[in-house]
């Protein structure tokens, strides 16, 4: 179901209640009312509302195992070779995908997501950072 604010739905064999009518929490149907159809959904999201969100698209959620999986992938890669090469990996992986959920296409909404984005992207920062903190005595001291 979508997420956000909902609205009642009276079924269309009930009389229609007022504009904007929600039934209190010990409200029950008239019992000479007929019974709803089966699979009645008697809340719906208020679309277009600024906390309605659409479900899922099957597309999107492939589109997200796909990636989750490479990324695991390279970052148990990366793991072998040493912490500051995987910090550096893990950085120019996360830099792009932030960068990409951060400021999108906005016509693939599965695709943008701003705080996960901006979380993504400075994650990949804070990487590259530490990984020159580590890397960088390491070379000044072999040199």
């Amino acid at each position: 179901m979508a997420r956000g604010p909902l609205r009642y739905n009276a079924p269309p064999t009930w009389p229609p209640p007022p504009p904007g009518w929600t039934p209190p929490r010990e409200w029950a149907p008239d019992p000479a009312w007929p019974a709803p159809p089966a699979g009645w959904e008697f809340w719906l999201p208020i679309e277009g509302h600024p906390g309605w969100a659409a479900p899922a698209s099957p597309r999107s959620i492939v589109v997200r195992v796909i990636v989750a999986t490479v990324f695991v992938s390279v970052l148990i890669f990366a793991a072998s070779l040493g912490v500051a090469t995987y910090l550096v990996i893990l950085g120019l992986v996360a830099v792009p995908v932030g960068f990409v959920a951060t400021i999108g296409d906005r016509s693939r909404p599965w695709l943008v997501n701003r705080k996960l984005g901006v979380a993504v992207l400075v994650l990949g920062l804070v990487c590259l950072v530490i990984a020159g903190a580590i890397a960088g005595p390491a070379r000044a001291f072999w040199q």
